[in-house]
């Protein structure tokens, strides 16, 4: 899968996509519809980057896996909007370099 499928519920609240190859396909726009989601597992699809803006709208999000990606920087705001995330997975990236404000907004953050 190299992008999500078109007719997932909105009221969704749980996103396992792990080892899906969406590196290319992830935007701002991803997730917009999904504003109920509290798990949202994107480890393992070799992402390089992400998009600004993409968890902007997902303020029920508790727990965001990233492992295992090829993340090397993280940007400012790179998490604005994930007030109530609560556990971050970042372990197997190969982050060389954090913004100042990289965890803006992680007000909630208890593992990282």
């Amino acid at each position: 899968m190299a992008q999500l499928p078109q007719d997932i519920e909105p009221q969704i609240s749980r996103f396992y996509l792990s080892g899906n190859k969406l590196n290319n396909s992830l935007s701002n726009a991803t997730f917009i519809r999904y504003r109920h989601i509290v798990y949202l597992d994107l480890s393992n699809n070799s992402l390089s980057r992400l998009p600004a803006g993409i968890f902007l709208l997902l303020f029920r999000l508790r727990i965001l896996d990233l492992r295992e990606n090829l993340l090397t920087h993280v940007p400012n705001s790179t998490f604005l909007g994930l007030a109530n995330l609560r556990t971050l997975h970042l372990a197997g990236n190969s982050i060389i370099s954090l913004d100042t404000w990289a965890f803006y907004g992680l007000s909630s953050l208890s593992t990282l």
